[in-house]
């Protein structure tokens, strides 16, 4: 389920995949994965401007 999410979440998910997932996925936990991806792609964004920051100066 994680890596079908990942593939959605960067947009390289095929159609098979996708009909796949849309038929035997349950769609709660697609949601609390993809927050959970979400939560942590844009933690990596904050840390790695706050750690851009501190070196630029």
């Amino acid at each position: 389920m994680t890596r079908s999410v990942a593939a959605a979440f960067f947009g390289v998910q095929s159609s098979r995949q996708r009909k796949r997932d849309f038929t035997h996925g349950n769609p709660l936990h697609y949601l609390i994965v993809g927050l959970l991806m979400t939560l942590l792609v844009s933690g990596l964004f904050w840390a790695a401007v706050k750690l851009a920051l501190r070196y630029a100066a």
